[in-house]
């Protein structure tokens, strides 16, 4: 697997890939227009997903903050030649004022969507944190391919909320996560693991005071 890592803004609610626009094709894509304005010949916006949008049972909600992604190989094509014909982005939600967190207090969400490499459309998506975990605003993210294997780190953006700023890493694959409050209990910005003779997870406070 490759890794493919993404930065998005706070305020951006909104998935894009630059990169030329193909035809329309099955799965999902936004009807909004652009947020992100080229400015090199050439170049091409491409919008995949917005705020609001709906994928099956899924609604996208709030506002995208950290996203990671990573490669799906089809291995039963034969005359594929071994290309990705798909990729898989995990993305923070925060919700805030314009969506009201159910429970009152949780803020965090975090998606999984599985998007065509091609037609770059939308064609399954999922909350694989619901907010009934109990955690409140997960900032930004990274997400790390180990061992052959995906892994997306985050934390808690707050503290006397939630868990009290604690983190999580979480297999995009099946779901499962755990908590990681050895990371620290503090306003997390990011959690980053470097490889180095062994694996190194650094962490960032956003906190002003």
């Amino acid at each position: 697997m490759k890794t493919l890592r993404l930065t998005a803004v706070a305020a951006l609610a909104i998935l894009a890939i630059v990169a030329p626009a193909t035809p329309a094709s099955p799965g999902v894509k936004t009807s909004k227009p652009r947020y992100l304005v080229p400015t090199a010949p050439g170049v091409v916006v491409d919008p995949i997903l917005s705020t609001g949008d709906v994928v099956g049972g899924y609604q996208m909600s709030g506002i995208p903050d950290g996203l990671g992604a990573y490669t799906v190989r089809n291995g039963d094509d034969d005359d594929d030649d071994g290309e990705n014909e798909a990729f898989t982005v995990v993305m923070n939600h925060e919700l805030g004022k314009t969506f009201p967190a159910m429970p009152p207090g949780v803020d965090a969400r975090i998606s999984r969507l599985e998007i065509d490499r091609d037609t770059r459309s939308v064609t399954d998506a999922e909350y694989l944190f619901t907010g009934q975990e109990g955690f409140e605003r997960f900032c930004s993210s990274t997400l790390e391919v180990i061992s052959g294997r995906p892994f997306y780190f985050t934390g808690e953006e707050a503290i006397d909320a939630g868990h009290d700023g604690s983190s999580i890493a979480l297999d995009p694959d099946t779901g499962m996560w755990r908590e990681t409050p050895h990371f620290g209990k503090l306003q997390h910005e990011n959690v980053v693991p470097l490889k180095l003779k062994k694996w190194v997870f650094l962490t960032s406070e956003d906190d002003f005071r």
